[in-house]
């Protein structure tokens, strides 16, 4: 009975695995990958050389499972009741990006690697980027811009974690939970300035865009933007730390010191005024951790 042991696929292709599962829920993975672990895929070999997979996948039955490569991605389609990207195929598609190997050349012509890629949509991220770029995109560039975008549009500024290895072609990771790509209060209003959010939160995951994306992320703007985020954060928790020391003060301390925080192009700064005074000046870290022990 052939196995995944013995395909074997390009590099392009195997990226393409990796952003089928992109686009399937995550419930759909997850019962996908419950069958890929009791060992449901039963038998995979090359329909089609270089672009299109037969399996036997079981289930309630056992399922005709077909997957093609295409132009940039990856599809599915299966006897069962749902057809196309169900639980079945994506247990082919886990199966082959863990036990399929990889080759540098297809073994035979394939429309997808052979031939020259279309050019990209000119108002895509894709085609944006190949035009600031000035040359062309390899697959595995496109394909994480195609994936990218739909993020973008579906405008969550917090994603799963695991989706964020997925999408850079990790097979192996630890990690669910949450990350904030970028911040809720100003969201990116153009593709750089989401492409600039997104290398940031990649870096301190130690993880990367397929290469040349990183040459064409601007720097500068990554920079302010990223410093404007911290700033946002800093007030926030000094907003909130202010709001439980007031309201400790209010009920507690008639006559405590009266606190409010003041706002600076390059920070932001506490000050106080105490019984009987007129005018705030500058606070003190004692003064500060008094109140933040009283309200704690």
């Amino acid at each position: 009975m052939p196995t995944a042991q013995e395909i074997f696929l390009t590099t392009e292709q195997h990226q393409m695995l990796e952003s089928a599962l992109l686009d399937h829920p995550q419930a759909v993975v997850a019962r996908g990958a419950a069958l890929m672990r009791e060992r449901a895929v039963r038998s995979v070999a090359w329909a089609v050389p270089g672009s299109v997979i037969d399996a036997k996948i079981q289930g309630g039955h056992l399922y005709s499972t077909q997957l093609t490569f295409g132009n940039d991605l990856a599809s599915t389609d299966c006897t069962c009741e749902y057809g196309e990207d169900c639980k079945h195929g994506v247990a082919l598609v886990l199966e082959l990006r863990k036990n399929a190997g990889r080759r540098t050349k297809p073994a035979g012509p394939s429309p997808t690697l052979a031939a020259a890629l279309p050019a990209p949509d000119p108002t895509s991220m894709a085609g944006l980027v190949t035009e600031k770029l000035g040359k062309p995109l390899p697959v595995a560039a496109r394909t994480f811009l195609t994936n990218l975008e739909k993020l973008r549009e579906a405008g969550q500024h917090i994603i799963d974690q695991s989706l964020l290895q997925q999408l850079c072609g990790r097979k192996n990771y630890w990690g669910y939970g949450k990350l904030e790509v970028f911040p809720a209060e100003s969201p990116p209003t153009t593709i750089w300035e989401f492409l600039a959010y997104f290398a940031y939160v990649l870096r301190r995951c130690q993880l990367s865009m397929p290469e040349p994306l990183n040459e064409a992320v601007d720097l500068k703007l990554q920079k302010r933007l990223i410093t404007e985020w911290e700033r946002m954060k800093e007030v926030a928790q000094w907003r909130q730390s202010l709001a439980q020391w007031q309201e400790s003060s209010t009920d507690d301390e008639p006559e405590a010191p009266e606190l409010r925080l003041q706002l600076f192009p390059s920070a932001a700064v506490v000050q106080v005024r105490h019984p009987g005074e007129s005018e705030f000046d500058k606070t003190t870290q004692k003064l500060l951790k008094e109140y933040s022990w009283k309200t704690a």
